[in-house]
């Protein structure tokens, strides 16, 4: 008995240490799917911004090719930009 009890304080011991590192492991987890979350959520209002950029953008430039006479002159419906505006 007193064998088996010499071993049980190490083991006692492992285990302790072991349900510690566990502990403060899921506490830096926790942690991190946090950071996760504002990252994933700060993505998507970037995306969301940029779309709406993109979308204000083609806006102007489809008001720039309305407005500018080379573009009706010419009939250029391509969306490119000219390098040279004069004719």
């Amino acid at each position: 008995m007193k064998q088996i009890g010499g071993h049980i304080d190490p083991v006692r011991d492992v285990v302790s240490n072991i349900a510690a590192t566990a502990a403060s492991q899921a506490k830096h987890f926790g942690e991190f799917k946090s950071t996760i979350r504002e990252i994933d959520r700060s993505t998507q209002l970037i995306a969301a911004i940029a779309e709406k950029s993109k979308a204000a953008y083609r806006t102007l430039e489809d008001g720039k090719r309305e407005a500018h006479p080379i573009w009706r002159s010419r009939g250029d419906v391509s969306g490119n930009i000219p390098y040279r505006l004069s004719a």
